[in-house]
């Protein structure tokens, strides 16, 4: 009798702690600080994915049909770009012109034949990563942040884009990693929200899509002898 009650009491903890097992609560996912410092974080912005050569006009017309506009001046968007979302601009400017503005700035070209132009030499594709650490810490300005603006020819292969703009972002969190540790004086990992949008607001990466030639100049005012003075 006291071996069947000995029984019974371990095969009610062994069913006990099964149970506790099958119901444990999963731990809470880690803060993702990549993505909150690649991407637009606010909520009511869009994500779009196209081909990485798709031409301005194209990105405009996305951006219309989203906003059911048949023009803008500018727009904020998140862009999916592989694995990552980064925040990006877009700028028709139909009814004021562009404002002034000297940003530090990251360009590159990709002709018909996949010849590469960046930051005003030319290179290999696989040397895109370590050119953008050199331009990142040559930037001499104190806060680093940057726009990144490219022309691709539409016959190149999207997918060549697509990896330059990767090596691109990759440069950029690894600048980011040691330039955050040595302003905030903690691995970025431990970084608060609070403490990204500052570091975004000083050191933040920005993709702008406009597209010079077709910027819209607004009509000149009409002369004062047509205008309705009634109201």
């Amino acid at each position: 009798m006291k071996k069947l009650l000995l029984l019974s009491v371990f095969t009610l903890l062994f069913v006990s702690c099964k149970d506790s097992v099958e119901t444990e609560v999963p731990e809470e996912k880690a803060f993702d600080y990549k993505a909150y410092l690649l991407r637009n974080n606010d909520e009511n912005i869009p994500t779009f994915e196209f081909p990485a050569n798709a031409p301005s006009k194209n990105i405009f017309k996305i951006i219309d049909n989203y906003t059911q506009q048949e023009c803008f001046d500018g727009f904020r968007f998140n862009y999916k770009i592989g694995a990552y979302k980064v925040q990006c601009f877009a700028a028709e400017f139909c009814h004021n012109p562009p404002p002034p503005s000297n940003p530090t700035r990251l360009s590159f070209e990709i002709n018909d034949k996949n010849g590469l132009w960046f930051n005003y030499k030319i290179i290999k594709p696989n040397q895109v990563k370590d050119q953008s650490l050199i331009f990142l810490n040559t930037i001499e300005r104190d806060y680093k942040r940057f726009i990144i603006r490219f022309k691709v020819d539409s016959k190149s292969d999207a997918l060549i884009t697509e990896k330059i703009l990767e090596d691109i972002i990759e440069a950029y969190l690894t600048f980011s990693t040691s330039l955050f540790k040595q302003e905030y004086g903690k691995p970025i990992h431990k970084a608060s929200q609070s403490d990204l949008n500052d570091f975004k607001r000083k050191h933040g990466m920005l993709i702008v899509f406009y597209d010079i030639e077709s910027l819209r100049v607004p009509p000149p005012p009409p002369p004062a002898s047509e205008i309705n003075n009634e109201f």
